[in-house]
């Protein structure tokens, strides 16, 4: 097991993410089916990686979120994910969410990796991301606001025939949704949850 103070250091949290992100790929549904402690853990390795100061640990943990939500989406469409899985991946899907939506990503992190962990985040666990969605429509003051908001999000998903495939020509079209979704949010001054 990987022991928290091991990963205050850049390069062993950079290794282990890398590392962590070829076995998601080689040997994902496995990843997926270790026993309930396990993928907590990893969640908690990840979501302390996307707050770390260093940008090349915050792409690798973008890029492993991707790897872990692409593998959960080929898992998914096979049979349902364990427990312990989905509820990693419903944890990861707000916090790369709001990170994204809230502007405490570095700019240079949206796109492309978080763009792309998010629509591989939403692939995998769609019903859960319109939770999120929702979630913040309803933060939303006026009633202009939250339509405004509902159409922003609904575009996310819509605009230039984004699926949810994670092919390159769509995760190209998904992250040019996703900045204009960004442009408005702050343009709007949409309410936003604070990250803890």
């Amino acid at each position: 097991c990987v022991v928290p103070p091991l990963l205050c250091e850049a390069k062993l949290l950079r290794g282990y993410l890398h590392m962590l992100s070829a076995l998601l790929e080689s040997h994902g549904s496995r990843v997926l089916a270790l026993p309930a402690p396990l993928p907590a853990a990893i969640g908690g390795h990840l979501i302390a990686a996307l707050a770390h100061h260093e940008l090349a640990v915050g792409g690798a943990a973008l890029d492993t979120v991707f790897q872990l939500a692409r593998s959960a989406a080929l898992c998914a469409a096979q049979a349902e994910l364990p427990a312990a899985a989905a509820e990693l991946l419903a944890g990861l899907l707000q916090r790369v969410g709001l990170a994204l939506l809230g502007g405490s990503l570095h700019p240079e992190l949206v796109d492309p990796p978080g763009g792309n962990a998010l629509l591989a985040l939403i692939a995998a666990a769609p019903h859960r991301w319109h939770e999120v969605a929702s979630s913040l429509v309803e933060l939303q003051p006026t009633a202009e606001g939250k339509q405004a908001a509902t159409l922003a999000f609904g575009a996310l998903l819509t605009a230039r025939d984004v699926s949810r495939s994670l092919a390159k020509p769509n995760r190209v079209k998904f992250r040019a949704n996703l900045a204009d979704l960004l442009r408005l949010t702050r343009s709007a001054r949409f309410a936003m949850p604070r990250l803890e």
